[in-house]
């Protein structure tokens, strides 16, 4: 499977996260700061095994117990998520698995449904809505989805919002999966031993030139390209070769000069299988400037936040392009000497005009967008 970009204008009127390390200034201060929300699994979740395997997650503090879903909605709209997205056209939400316990479990479709009811003024109606679910990737390919549905006319304008949690449950199979460092995640450097998991809401709004007209809200960028590719190499591993994350990037890119990408937020899980397939990928899709491209990853700071981290990083990455600073990456103390990326170990200004955001899922599901700052 592969999914194009196209060449009309998607105007990205609203980014934000609510992440472990806050969302607005407050996130992105302490992302270019250098600074990390991760918390120490045995302290967050009572579970023997935790106690012995956790390593750290990326929790939301206010959030407690198995059933957390409806308690990040009730954080994301005090917080992240504006009034706008009442105008919207569509809602499309992205999550992987969601809760695994209560009344909405394995069901993120209908945890969006029942607090988006609850939400909504009396004065308006719900918005259609959708969740896409393709685990990590979800929240890019959501991205992705509104672009197209604006370009087709069935949307001027389209809200996204992705989320997942991380209850003892959901980390006890990651801690089984053996995916979960038993430390922290450390993308990119010699002593990385696996992800840290977490969870997240991010809240983003795309629109047309009449929407964002009649939205009246400042457009930050745009959304240029998106690309996408499946290789279905195997349920957890990235394909070593990185041929299809090269797909991805290469559609997402399509019609922009590699010398023209400022930065590229990685999918950057902190594996050392990540890592190198990454490495190939950005290197097959942009050739001899690959090496000359800041890139980074923020898992070490805010965790891999599931089918939300997609939508995260994109958040991050516009932000980034708007205030041109790129943020480092996390944990990078000694990297590794195979992998040949620009990394940024300290937060740098942005040159360029556009940035790319890339997320690899779980099944070989390989997702790319490139945005640019107004």
């Amino acid at each position: 499977m592969n999914v194009r970009n196209s060449s009309h204008d998607y105007y990205v009127l609203h980014a934000d996260a609510l992440t472990c390390l806050g969302h607005g200034d407050a996130l992105f201060n302490a992302l270019n700061m250098g600074r990390s929300g991760l918390s120490v699994a045995s302290d967050v979740f009572d579970h023997p095994a935790i106690d012995e395997h956790g390593g750290h997650v990326g929790i939301l503090p206010q959030v407690t117990g198995e059933d957390r879903l409806g308690q990040i909605f009730e954080l994301a709209f005090a917080t992240i998520i504006p009034s706008a997205l009442w105008s919207c056209d569509l809602i499309i939400g992205a999550c992987s698995v969601g809760d695994l316990v209560g009344d909405d479990a394995g069901n993120p479709r209908a945890a969006l449904s029942r607090s988006l009811s609850r939400h909504c003024p009396p004065t308006r109606l719900v918005p259609p809505h959708v969740v896409v679910s393709s685990a990590c990737s979800s929240g890019t390919d959501a991205v992705s989805l509104a672009a197209q549905a604006l370009s087709t006319g069935l949307a001027s304008a389209v809200g996204i919002l992705a989320f997942d949690s991380l209850g003892a449950g959901k980390l006890m199979q990651h801690v089984a999966l053996g995916t979960q460092s038993r430390d922290r995640a450390r993308p990119f450097d010699t002593s990385r031993s696996g992800t840290s998991f977490g969870e997240a809401c991010a809240c983003k709004i795309l629109a047309n030139s009449y929407a964002a007209t009649r939205l009246k809200l400042p457009i930050m960028g745009r959304v240029v390209g998106y690309g996408a590719s499946a290789d279905a190499h195997d349920v957890t591993a990235p394909n070593p070769h990185g041929t299809y994350v090269a797909e991805a990037l290469q559609r997402a890119c399509i019609g922009v000069e590699p010398g023209n990408i400022g930065y590229i937020n990685a999918h950057g899980s902190g594996t050392r299988l990540n890592d190198l397939a990454e490495t190939k990928a950005i290197e097959l899709a942009f050739s001899s400037e690959a090496k000359k491209i800041p890139v980074s990853s923020t898992k070490g700071a805010l965790g891999h936040t599931l089918g939300a981290t997609g939508l995260v990083e994109a958040v991050v990455t516009m932000n980034a392009l708007k205030r041109s600073e790129l943020p480092p990456v996390y944990g990078l103390v000694t990297p590794d000497p195979d992998i040949t990326l620009n990394l940024l170990r300290v937060a740098s200004p942005s040159t360029k005009p556009y940035a790319a955001s890339v997320t690899l899922g779980f099944g070989g599901v390989n997702s790319a967008i490139l945005l640019e700052a107004a």
